[in-house]
């Protein structure tokens, strides 16, 4: 079973209130800017693409896909959808294509609804003059992430700021050099990367796709599970969606400047953190960017795709069977238990009881 624990969420509450909030709000000085860091980003990430597409493990994938029996119709968005329910099975133990699906799922909305809208106003009260705040960084943490995985420099280290004309400049020169052929590898290693996807998403769900009968039993599941109704969540989907991004956004401070909330000197080591990451923001506003690198390494990367840091470990297993028989029924999607379980996910150790406590209101009524 799976129920929505007022114990477990009265937990979460406390210790959020336990860390510096309102002090938090102060530290985002006015006029940062991060439009023009998100669109030079967006430039990175397709020249890394590129990059990837043509090095040696893009080369051996796309060798690979080409021999293996992959299915040209499985399509992105009904891997997507398999990864939804799996996360639903992994944050709230609801395994959709159980036996005992419709009672798990009942249990855990009724749960929730009698345990949620009073945690959540409390909740959106305490997080309501940090919202714009968290926005903003996490525009900045998002460029900080890209420019270190492209470039391997650090916005939020002291001093970075004056490496980046030059960096950006050379890869964005790079990638237009690289041509198209980048982008038959990149399709060909894509489509093994959905297939993997697919058979990872389809193990968290207790089903073998690998296994000769796995894609019949994966059909036959998705049949059953499209019967599936769901009650009705009271709190609304964007009241939730909000909450979700807030709380996930003050952990990505945390985890990615390394500060951590509950030190009594940690606004002195966030602002510290933070000062670097500004001065990166305003350098990034006032690059004097190469156009014509700019504009070739966008016509040479049209369509390309990014290659799975992970796929060399499994590739070979899922290349090895047979997907030419894959055809889809429609997945079906649970938008409230998706967001129940993105919500869970970001409070320790989670929301989710496996049975009503002893005492509480909902276990005895």
């Amino acid at each position: 079973m799976s129920c929505v624990c007022k114990q477990q969420l009265n937990a979460a509450l406390a210790a959020l209130k336990n860390l510096p909030l309102a002090a938090l709000a102060g530290l985002l000085p006015p006029g940062i800017p991060t439009l023009p860091a998100g669109m030079i980003c967006q430039k990175l990430s397709a020249s890394a693409q590129a990059s990837a597409a043509l090095s040696a493990e893009a080369k051996f994938l796309a060798n690979l896909a080409a021999k293996a029996s992959l299915s040209a119709n499985l399509a992105i968005s009904q891997v997507a959808k398999l990864e939804a329910l799996a996360n639903i099975s992994n944050s709230l133990g609801i395994n959709v294509f159980s036996p005992k699906a419709s009672l798990q799922i009942s249990l855990a909305i009724q749960s929730a609804n009698l345990h949620l809208p009073s945690i959540a106003a409390i909740l959106a009260e305490l997080l309501a003059p940090l919202i714009e705040m968290l926005a903003e960084i996490a525009k900045m943490l998002a460029a900080m992430a890209t420019v270190n995985t492209t470039l391997g420099l650090n916005l939020a280290m002291p001093g970075v700021a004056a490496k980046l004309s030059a960096a950006i400049n050379a890869k964005l020169a790079l990638a237009a050099n690289l041509g198209m052929s980048a982008g038959l590898n990149a399709s060909a290693a894509a489509n093994l990367s959905a297939h993997m996807r697919l058979s990872a998403a389809c193990k968290a769900l207790g089903i073998n796709l690998l296994s000769p009968g796995g894609i019949p039993q994966l059909n036959a599941a998705l049949k059953l599970a499209a019967n599936l109704k769901a009650p009705q969540l009271s709190l609304g989907l964007s009241k939730l969606s909000a909450l979700t991004s807030a709380l996930a956004q003050l952990a990505a401070i945390q985890s990615m400047l390394k500060v951590n909330l509950k030190l009594p000197n940690a606004m002195q080591l966030l602002a510290a953190a933070l000062s670097p990451l500004f001065a990166s923001m305003n350098a990034m506003a006032n690059l004097n960017l190469k156009t014509s690198a700019i504009s070739s390494a966008q016509a040479s990367l049209s369509g390309s795709a990014a290659v799975s840091a992970n796929f060399a470990a499994s590739a070979s297993l899922v290349a090895s069977a047979n997907f030419s028989g894959l055809l889809l029924p429609p997945i079906p999607q649970f938008p409230q238990l998706s967001m129940l379980a993105s919500f869970s996910s970001q409070l320790s150790p989670g929301i989710v009881s496996p049975s009503p406590c002893s005492g509480c209101s909902f276990g005895i009524r």
